[in-house]
Order: structure tokens, then sequence, then C-alpha cells
């Protein structure tokens, strides 16, 4: 999909006689641009993501480790990551997609994710309304706490 956009983009930001326009021209299609940087389509690449993120980590769980990540989609708009256990209630993080924000439920908080366009016509990702965070930036916020820490008991 990445290779997808890389060619979308540089079909679209063509100038005068093929001249690829970059985000210092005046004539850069900061319209498609932004259009291709939408909620629905960083939505399908954070859960490509997140899935082959809880692959990794499932991969490399020992067999007889005491805790277990699942990754469930629930449709389109939606999907979750489970850390289950035997002795204690599973921890979930939910994704969901909202009209122009996603919103990511953890145990210990809510967060509102934002998608926007830099400056250097780079689509990124805010949380709260904080920071311009990469995808992976924002999986590793939420799923760290579910991968790596040790639930209370």
């Amino acid at each position: 999909m990445a290779s997808w956009f890389r060619a979308e983009y540089r079909r679209y930001n063509r100038g005068v006689a093929g001249q690829r326009l970059t985000p210092k021209d005046d004539e850069f299609n900061w319209v498609r641009a932004r259009q291709d940087c939408c909620e629905e389509n960083e939505f399908a690449w954070l859960r490509d993501l997140v899935r082959r993120n809880c692959e990794a980590r499932a991969s490399a769980l020992s067999f007889d480790s005491n805790f277990n990540i699942l990754f469930g989609e629930n449709d389109a708009r939606s999907f979750k990551v489970t850390r289950t256990n035997p002795l204690g209630h599973p921890l979930v993080v939910s994704f969901s997609l909202e009209d122009t924000v996603i919103k990511i439920d953890t145990p210990s908080r809510t967060l509102t994710v934002t998608v926007r366009l830099n400056k250097k016509a780079q689509c990124r990702f805010s949380i709260d309304g904080n920071g311009e965070l990469l995808r992976w930036q924002v999986a590793q916020e939420v799923l760290q706490p579910l991968f790596f820490d040790t639930p209370p008991e």
C-alpha cells in the first residue's frame, strides 16, 4: 500500500513538463495531499500496523508465558487488542474511527487522535492535540503497556 501512495503522490504532484512538485513549490497540490492524508486511510494503515505488531509480540512470547496478545477486528471502523491472562481480567485497547478523529480507549485513558498534513506535506498524528507523531509512535504509546508491562494483580 505504501508504494501505491507514493505513486499517487507523484502522479498528483506533477508540474510543467512532468517535473515533480514538492511542498516548497508554489503550485504544490496540497488539497490532494490532504485528501490522501485522511482519517479513513490512516486508520486502515494503523490497523494493519497494529495487527503486525500483535503478531510480532505474540510470536515472541514463550510457550509458558502467563499472558497472550490477541488482535480482533469488529468492522472497517473499529478493532481491538486484548491481553489475556489466566488469573486476571483481560486488558483491552479499542480503536474506533469516528467522524474526524480516531478514538483509542486504553485501560487507563481515552485518547483522541487527529490526522493532519504538516508543513513538509507529511501525514502525521496528534494525540489529544499534542505532538506530531508517526503511526508506529501512536501504536507504541497505546500498546507498550499491554505488550510489556506487568499488569496489577
